[in-house]
C-alpha cells in the first residue's frame, strides 16, 4: 500500500488538476509562494468587487435620466427622486435610489471607443490600449487590473488558499434547460479583458464555473471546479469521491509524513480537501435570511433560442445575479481582493435578434437594482463597507436618441460608473452631460481616471512608485495613466 507521500506524489497529477486559467493548483500556489514570499508594503488590505454590465448601458434608463429632456432625451420609463435632493434615476431602480446616498454618481464618463471588445478590453486592462490582437476575439496582451494585483500580491494566499483575483462570469438559460455562461462577443471580450495577458496563465482569475464564457459550456455549479477529477474506475459516484475527500483528510491529519510533502502539494492538498475556497464557495453555511435577502429569482431569466436569438418565455430557473453577488462578497471577506462580475447583455439596439430599451431593461434592470442593494446592506451590516469598493460600470454608454428599433446604439462619449463603500466619500454625483445626455460637459472621467481610482485605492502608489518589485505593467497603468478621481478620494 502506498504511503501519503508515495500516493500523493503519484495522484496529485490527476488530482491536482484544479484549473485556474490552465494550470494545476500546485502550480499556481508555486508562483504564490515566489510572487508573496514578502509581502509588497505598497499593497493595501481592500477588495474590490467589479460588476462590469457588458455589453454597455445607457445612461438615460439608468443613473443620467435627464427628467428635463423631452422625446426620447430621457429615460423611456420615467424617473423617480432619490435619498440625494434633486437628484434623479431611472424608476428601473427604485432600491438604489433608496441608497444614492450611500453612492458616489459618476454621470461623466467617457470611452476610448464604440467597439465592444476593445472598449471592454481597455476598462478590464487599465485602458491601454494593445499595440496589437484587439480585434473582436483577439487576444489580449496588456494584463487585467485583477491580474496586476495578483502578480504582487500572490495569485493565492500560501496560507489559506484564497486566490487574490476571481472572475464570475455571466449566466442564462438556454433551450435545452442548461445554465450557460457567457453570451456574445461583447461578453468574451470581457472575459479576455479579465485574463492575465503576458503576466501568463499563473495570474489568470479563478474562476468558480470553471468555464471561458464561451457559449455552450454547462454550468456544473460553483463547487465543481474544486472536485479532483479522479478516474471514473476509482472513483464512480460524488458520493465515493465525498467518502474519498473524507478518508484522505482523516489520514493526512493523523500521519506525520504529509508534512514531508513540499509547501506547494500540502497547499493544494489543503484547499481540495475543504479548505477556505471550499467554505466560500459553499452558499448553504450562508445565514438563510442573507440568502433570502440576495434572492433574485423572482426576476424572470432570459433565455438563448434556437434561431439565436433572445427569448423570455417559457419556464425560468430565476435570474442567478443576486447568487453571484453574495458570492463575490464571501470570496472577499474569505480573502480575495478583486473579484470581477460579469452581467450581460446590456447592448439594446433592439431589432430582429436582440431586445431594445424596454424589454432589455424590463429584463436586466430588477436584479441589478435588486442585487447591488442587498450587497450595500449586507456590507454595512457585516462592518465591510470600508473594506470593500463596489464599482458598476460597462464598456461605454447609448446614444441619446432612440433609433428606428427602439433602442439605443454605442456612445463612448457619455456613460455612467455607481461607487459604493471602500471607505470613500458618498452621497454625490461627480459630472455632467449636456441637455441631451450624448455628451460630457463638465468633470469628465476617462477610463485611465476609472483606472488611476482604482489603483489608488489598492496600493500606496507613494511607496509603490520606489518599489524594485513592481513589474514595468503596473507602474505603466498605476503611474504614469491617469488622474485619481479627487472628489471620491479626498
Amino acid at each position: 500500500m502506498l504511503s501519503v507521500v508515495e500516493r500523493s506524489r503519484r495522484d496529485f497529477l490527476r488530482i491536482g488538476t484544479l484549473g485556474i486559467g490552465g494550470v494545476t493548483l500546485a502550480d499556481v500556489l508555486g508562483q504564490t509562494t515566489r510572487a508573496g514570499e514578502t509581502k509588497s508594503s505598497f499593497v493595501r488590505d481592500k477588495s474590490i468587487v467589479l460588476l462590469f454590465l457588458a455589453g454597455g448601458p445607457s445612461q438615460h434608463e439608468t443613473f443620467d435620466p435627464k427628467p428635463d429632456g423631452f422625446d426620447s432625451f430621457t429615460s423611456v420609463a420615467g424617473h423617480i427622486p432619490t435619498a440625494l435632493p434633486g437628484v434623479r434615476f431611472a424608476s428601473y431602480f427604485p432600491k438604489l435610489a433608496e441608497r444614492a446616498d450611500r453612492l458616489t454618481i459618476v454621470r461623466s464618463l467617457v470611452a476610448k471607443t464604440a467597439n465592444h471588445a476593445k472598449a471592454s478590453k481597455n476598462m478590464l486592462t487599465g485602458g491601454i490600449e494593445d499595440p496589437i490582437n484587439s480585434t473582436e476575439g483577439g487576444a489580449v496582451i496588456n494584463p487585467s487590473i485583477g491580474s496586476l494585483l495578483a502578480q504582487v500580491r500572490g495569485a493565492n494566499d500560501p496560507r489559506s488558499g484564497m486566490p487574490s483575483y476571481a472572475f464570475i462570469p455571466p449566466v442564462f438559460k438556454a433551450v435545452n434547460g442548461l445554465k450557460i455562461s457567457g453570451v456574445n462577443p461583447g461578453v468574451e471580450s470581457a472575459v479576455l479583458g479579465s485574463g492575465p495577458g503576458q503576466l501568463g496563465a499563473a495570474f489568470a482569475p479563478f474562476n468558480p464555473l470553471g468555464s471561458n464564457g464561451k457559449k455552450g459550456e454547462p454550468d456544473g455549479g460553483w463547487v465543481e471546479l474544486l472536485k479532483p477529477r479522479l478516474p471514473t474506475d476509482r472513483l464512480d459516484s460524488r458520493r465515493g469521491l465525498l467518502s474519498e475527500f473524507d478518508r484522505l483528510r482523516r489520514q493526512l491529519d493523523g500521519n506525520s509524513s504529509f508534512r514531508d510533502l513540499d509547501s506547494m502539494q500540502q497547499q493544494a492538498y489543503e484547499v481540495l480537501l475543504g479548505g477556505a475556497i471550499r467554505q466560500a464557495l459553499d452558499l448553504s453555511q450562508e445565514d438563510r435570511r442573507v440568502i433570502a435577502a440576495y434572492d433574485t429569482s423572482h426576476c424572470p431569466i432570459y433565455g438563448w433560442g434556437k434561431d439565436n436569438r433572445w427569448e423570455t418565455e417559457g419556464p425560468s430557473t430565476g435570474f442567478p445575479l443576486g447568487e453571484q453577488m453574495l458570492l463575490a462578497r464571501r470570496l472577499c471577506e474569505a480573502g480575495s481582493r478583486f473579484v470581477t462580475v460579469v452581467h450581460s447583455n446590456w447592448d439594446m439596439h433592439g431589432g430582429e435578434a436582440i431586445w431594445g430599451l424596454k424589454t432589455g431593461m424590463d429584463i436586466l434592470a430588477p436584479p441589478v437594482d435588486h442585487a447591488v442593494a442587498a450587497f450595500l446592506d449586507d456590507t454595512a451590516q457585516r462592518g465591510q463597507s470600508d473594506e470593500i469598493l463596489l464599482v458598476v460600470v460597462g464598456e461605454f454608454g447609448r446614444t441619446p436618441s432612440i433609433n428606428k428599433n427602439a433602442g439605443r446604439d454605442h456612445n463612448p462619449n457619455a456613460g455612467v460608473i455607481l461607487f459604493a463603500g471602500g471607505g470613500l466619500k458618498h452621497g454625490q454625483v461627480i459630472g455632467e452631460t449636456d441637455t441631451r445626455g450624448g455628451r460630457v460637459e463638465c468633470d469628465p472621467v476617462g477610463v485611465d481616471d476609472l483606472t488611476a481610482t482604482l489603483m489608488h485605492y489598492l496600493f500606496d502608489l507613494g511607496q509603490l512608485r520606489i518599489s524594485r518589485e513592481v513589474s514595468p505593467a503596473l507602474k505603466r497603468i498605476a503611474l504614469d495613466h491617469g488622474t485619481p478621481i479627487r472628489a471620491l478620494i479626498s
